[in-house]
């Protein structure tokens, strides 16, 4: 079962963002530890194209599913990233239902979307099968997460989940609550409230919701709104946690 599949079933999906380093394998011990998707960072972390294809490559191989968060609705980045076998898009700062529709037209293949055809690629494991039962396939496959970050999609949010090709709609905490006037507050009410509201509207059109935070008290408080896609934290936290963590116990010089 692909990921768009398990999101579409309303399974509890966690998974973690890969920041900075582009090492394939971190993809391995992503799946190792126990989540069920990564998202490689590439709006704000310093990825090559080569590093994303090794690391969506890795994935594809052992059935570790790779989204990829683009730097903006850019029609050739995305058609290397999903020639490359990316199972989908996180798409910042979506703040209309224009935005929302150019995105599925870059993503998806003709009826849906108008996504440029070249099959003996990577994301066909370069033995493609007949065109017509391909690109019906990959459209079932590719899911599309709209990042809700603004007073603005907020104010939109009915007519962006109301896009066909639009799956997930995804909460952007960090932006959203420096847009509200209270940068990085997660437990306020003003951001909460918005983030139920988002997650209304996404189920009330047949859409699911999540939100990306390391913020484990935050993540449980969307998930009681009915939120079921969260991201949790990144390779970077935990690199930093285990150092302090071990730095900590060290200076304790417990007895053996």
């Amino acid at each position: 079962m692909n990921l768009k599949e398990r999101v579409e079933k309303n399974e509890i999906l966690l998974g973690t963002m890969i920041s900075e380093l582009g090492c394939p394998n971190l993809i391995r011990m992503m799946q190792t530890g126990g989540f069920q998707f990564v998202i490689i960072d590439g709006e704000h972390g310093p990825f090559d194209l080569t590093q994303m294809a090794g690391m969506v490559a890795i994935g594809n191989g052992i059935g570790m599913p790779v989204i990829i968060r683009i730097p903006e609705i850019d029609r050739g980045f995305m058609t290397k990233a999903l020639d490359m076998g990316a199972d989908g898009f996180l798409i910042p700062m979506v703040n209309t239902a224009d935005d929302a529709r150019q995105l599925v037209e870059y993503a998806k293949y003709a009826p849906e979307g108008k996504r440029g055809i070249s099959t003996t690629r990577a994301h066909t494991n370069y033995n493609p099968c007949g065109l017509r039962e391909y690109m019906k396939s990959a459209n079932r496959r590719i899911l599309l997460m709209a990042q809700i970050e603004t007073k603005e999609a907020v104010k939109n949010v009915e007519e962006i989940a109301a896009v066909p090709g639009i799956d997930v709609l995804i909460v952007g905490p960090s932006d959203l609550s420096s847009d509200l006037g209270v940068p990085g507050q997660l437990d306020t009410p003003v951001l909460l409230e918005c983030a139920k509201k988002i997650t209304d509207v996404a189920l009330k059109n047949g859409k699911k919701c999540g939100t990306v935070s390391s913020n484990v008290k935050y993540l449980h408080a969307c998930e009681d709104m009915g939120m079921s896609i969260f991201s949790m934290g990144s390779e970077l936290g935990m690199i930093l946690n285990g150092a302090r963590e071990s730095i900590t116990v060290f200076r304790k010089k417990e007895p053996i």
